[in-house]
């Protein structure tokens, strides 16, 4: 639910994938790797489901399914590239301006 409260709240867009980033790099070790991305992902779409009470739960398969089109398995990406993959994928600009942010 952390991860939505940071979506849904009022800061910059690279503040919020800075924080979501310090989030789930569990390691410390200043990249994302794919496991960590799509938990990120799929806990950021739980807690959207959630805010807007909807009925719904995120789907592993579908979150992993949408990685696959950008990365692979191994992949593993800095801050300062998710936040410049943040802003070219559609899905995602689309998503950040359904949240009014």
């Amino acid at each position: 639910m952390f991860a939505g409260l940071i979506v849904f709240s009022s800061i910059r867009y690279e503040q919020k994938v800075k924080f979501l980033f310090e989030l789930f790099d569990f390691n410390e070790e200043g990249t994302l790797h794919y496991e960590n991305l799509a938990l990120m992902l799929f806990n950021i779409q739980n807690a959207a489901y959630k805010i807007y009470t909807l009925d719904k739960n995120a789907n592993q398969a579908e979150v992993e399914s949408f990685l696959e089109e950008y990365f692979t398995e191994d992949s593993e990406i800095s801050l300062e590239k998710l936040i410049r993959w943040t802003l070219r994928v559609d899905a995602i600009g689309s998503f950040f301006k359904a949240t009014g942010h």
